[in-house]
């Protein structure tokens, strides 16, 4: 049914294109009527040929503007599809490669992103939370957080970002920190240390580090005169659990939990802030005695 009624149509149309070249038409004295005839067809073709060469022109332009947002659009799905994040829950540590072979530790409660298709243009990273990096040498490697933009050829460091502020520690080499907002800038070697408060660079300063080693990648967290609230962040961090604090969180402490053991973390921390606790699940609640 649906291929008669489409003849049709295209019989009806032609007829209408007859009558009106008919009427337009106007035979030439001295012309046989065969000759009128001819000239009649002669016409009917042009026209036809015409639609042809206009419609061939549209498609052209419309397989032309395809083309073009292929070529434009490619770049664009190439970048997308080499995102890559690494996202390290509580409770965990991570490792990964990137892909030019340098090595990253990842700790607990923080997030990595690279772009793997650009990386042969450029090493460059983004970071939430904390990682040591072990750079492999070649061009410049960055490492940017929500304060500053880590910069390095080949060298071993770490990088803690958390709550706006970022501190950089140079393990091994040498390491170009610089604050994003104010772009001040300072070169730390092996055994130095940089901190950004916000967007301003806070100070450097020079910490005790030994052979290559980074302490919360062996799973040990020490502190120096650090409030009660980031040392009990860092627990709930590494334990993955939920703590509740009835006291003074503004208090310093000096001193050091290991990973391996929730119960030996809370009595190092609590006893000698004369606190005591109780645990149920994943919930923990401290109190002062």
């Amino acid at each position: 049914m649906r291929t008669g009624s489409k003849a049709y149509g295209m019989e009806e149309s032609r007829d209408k294109e007859l009558t009106r070249l008919f009427s337009s038409y106007r035979v030439p004295r001295g012309k046989t009527k065969e000759l009128a005839w001819e000239a009649i067809f002669d016409k009917i073709e042009n026209e036809e040929r015409k639609v042809k060469q206009v419609n061939f022109r549209i498609i052209l332009k419309v397989a032309a503007t395809v083309a073009v947002l292929l070529v434009l659009a490619t770049p664009i799905w190439l970048f997308v599809a080499g995102n890559v994040t690494v996202k390290v829950p509580r409770g965990q540590h991570a490792e990964v490669y990137l892909p030019d072979n340098s090595h990253v530790e990842i700790n607990a409660e923080s997030q990595l992103h690279y772009n793997k298709r650009t990386w042969l243009f450029a090493r460059k990273v983004e970071l939430s939370g904390e990682a040591k990096f072990k750079v492999t040498k070649g061009n410049r490697f960055d490492v940017k957080t929500s304060s500053a933009i880590t910069s390095v050829l080949g060298t071993v460091f770490n990088v803690y970002s958390r709550n706006g502020n970022t501190t950089v520690t140079c393990v091994e080499g040498k390491v170009s920190v610089k604050a994003i907002k104010t772009n001040n800038q300072v070169i730390i070697t092996k055994g130095m240390q940089a901190q950004t408060k916000g967007f301003n660079m806070k100070k450097v300063e020079e910490v005790s580090v030994k052979d290559q080693s980074i302490p919360w990648t062996k799973g040990e967290f020490y502190f120096d005169k650090a409030s009660l609230s980031k040392v009990f962040e860092e627990i709930e961090r590494q334990f993955n659990v939920d703590i509740f604090f009835e006291g003074d969180s503004t208090r310093k402490y000096t001193g050091y939990f290991n990973r391996t053991d929730l119960n030996a973390a809370l009595s190092l921390v609590c006893i000698p802030m004369n606190l005591d606790w109780e645990k149920s699940n994943e919930v923990i609640i401290i109190y002062s005695k």
